[in-house]
């Protein structure tokens, strides 16, 4: 170990020397990130305690002795709260660490203990973890400096991300493990590190993604007064007044498909035959063959009852998630949901009844008199129709890197992505609403004769169910661009894809599975 040290530092104080008189210490790595002369690089020569004025030279895995003080700032979880990220007064956590370093071009040093913390490192920052802060902070690469935050809650369908790589260049990660939490919402994915437009350098870390989770399951249909009215009742003979007006077209205001109207009854007709009794009028929404009212009686034929309304259309299915991919964003991953169902359609009204002739010296309760015609009744309406069940939503990705346009060189990395959630099942259709009853003519009395009554109406269709979620991805690289170079890639298992709902004599479409890859581009 000494001798592949020696030469190390030989190299590095070689290029050390060539690099006099260049510019300033910068964030780019063709400047001295290389040559090993800026001031968050270890010092070879001074170890534990160098001040301000050490020359800090050489990576930790490179040096004998630990980074001196003055050349970085120093991160341990174990360290006591208000240090200033000295080597003598570490700070807590890393994050802390990476914004005081940024703010001071330094590099972070890190114990090779366990962060509970998720992380964003900005563009050109520079951490070495796997230094042993209980012994002079010496580079020993085991154990490595490990980042394993608690799950955080993200909303259903989110991401947990441990690590994020901000864009820009000259980003350096050395000797530390990566590992995200399970997903914990419903569809939520679970990833180690997210790479967005960065350049970086990523040597000896093992980023292992969590187990995504299940896709929430579609809402069942479960609207409410669904249910159709009943029809009034026409008018008698002997409590008519003058015109006798039908019983009126009643309606239902559905959730969807617009309302359901039923029939009029038919207005009775006048004593001296002057004014003809009238025929119901017909439900909607419209139908040829259904809901018709019904005719007026005559002197030779009597009334007709109005028809029952025809019931209203079963909603279509959802499909099942397809087999897009999903998106990769700056927020993770977002997978494929299924299609939600169609709400059924309204029951048409039944169909109001023919109403009968008046006429004349017709004794009601001892008074007679002349008397319009009884009236008819209106027709009940339909029942609205039922709601849709809902989509299923995605499960959740395990994916150990995800790579946004950004150009990620991989030395000594196992990438290792778990278990893809189960698409959600698509939720249930609702039943339509049950027709509206029919109703009575008016009584007839003496020579005057009754009328009809309206129809049924027609019972609301059936809602459609929705279809299953698309299962969980299980990838080592997800990316966009340029495909990240090295690595070793394992993945886990694909979840299932949900399945469909249930509605009437129809069901769902089933959701896709999910994939297992060791590395797949989204375009």
């Amino acid at each position: 170990m000494r001798d592949r040290r020696l030469i190390a530092l030989t190299s590095s104080l070689l290029l050390a020397g060539a690099a006099l008189g260049a510019p300033g210490c910068g964030r780019d790595a063709s400047d001295c990130t290389l040559a090993l002369t800026c001031p968050g690089d270890a010092d070879a020569g001074s170890g534990g305690d160098g001040g301000p004025g050490a020359t800090c030279t050489g990576a930790p895995v490179s040096l004998d002795a630990g980074p001196a003080s003055g050349c970085g700032v120093f991160a341990s979880p174990t360290a006591a709260a208000g240090g200033d990220g000295s080597l003598a007064s570490p700070l807590q956590t890393l994050q802390a660490a990476i914004d005081q370093a940024e703010a001071t071009g330094q590099a972070v040093f890190a114990c090779g203990k366990t962060f509970t913390e998720n992380v964003h490192l900005p563009a050109g920052m520079r951490v070495y973890g796997g230094l042993d802060c209980d012994h002079g902070w010496v580079w020993t690469g085991t154990p490595r400096t490990t980042l394993q935050p608690v799950a955080g809650g993200t909303t259903p369908g989110g991401s947990e991300i441990a690590l994020v790589l901000d864009p820009g260049s000259g980003t350096l990660l050395e000797d530390v493990d990566v590992i995200a939490p399970d997903g914990v919402q419903p569809g939520t994915s679970s990833i180690a590190v997210l790479a967005n437009g960065t350049t970086a350098q990523l040597t000896r870390c093992d980023f292992t993604a969590g187990n995504g989770s299940a896709g929430a399951p579609g809402a069942a249909g479960s609207a409410t007064g669904l249910d159709g009215l009943a029809g009034g009742t026409g008018g008698d003979v002997c409590t008519a007044g003058v015109g006798n007006a039908g019983a009126a077209a009643v309606t239902r205001m559905c959730p969807s498909g617009g309302p359901s109207v039923s029939g009029a009854g038919g207005d009775g007709g006048s004593p001296d035959g002057t004014t003809p009794p009238t025929a119901g009028s017909n439900g909607t929404p419209a139908s040829t063959t259904a809901g018709v009212g019904g005719a007026a009686a005559t002197a030779t034929a009597a009334c007709v009852a109005g028809t029952d309304g025809a019931s209203g259309t079963d909603g279509s299915s959802g499909g099942g998630a397809s087999t897009t991919l999903g998106a990769l964003s700056a927020s993770g991953f977002l997978g494929t949901a299924g299609g939600d169902g169609v709400d059924g359609t309204p029951g048409q009204g039944g169909g109001g009844g023919g109403a009968a002739p008046g006429a004349t010296a017709i004794a009601c309760g001892g008074n007679t008199a002349d008397r319009y015609g009884a009236s008819g009744g209106s027709g009940g309406t339909g029942g609205c129709g039922g709601q849709h069940g809902g989509a299923g939503g995605a499960g959740g990705a395990s994916i150990a890197l995800l790579s946004l346009g950004a150009a990620v060189t991989l030395t000594g990395v196992v990438l290792t992505a778990q278990h893809g959630g189960a698409g959600g099942a698509g939720g249930d259709g609702q039943a339509g609403g049950a027709p509206g009853n029919n109703s009575l003519g008016g009584s007839g009395s003496g020579a005057a004769k009754h009328a009809c009554g309206g129809g049924y109406g027609g019972s609301g269709g059936y809602g459609g169910p929705g279809g299953g979620g698309r299962g969980g991805h299980s990838i080592g690289v997800a990316f966009t661009g340029k495909a990240p170079t090295g690595g070793t890639m394992t993945a886990g298992t694909a979840g299932i894809g949900g399945v469909g709902g249930t509605g009437n004599a129809t069901t769902g479409g089933q959701g896709a599975n999910g994939v297992v890859m060791a590395s797949q581009s989204f375009l």
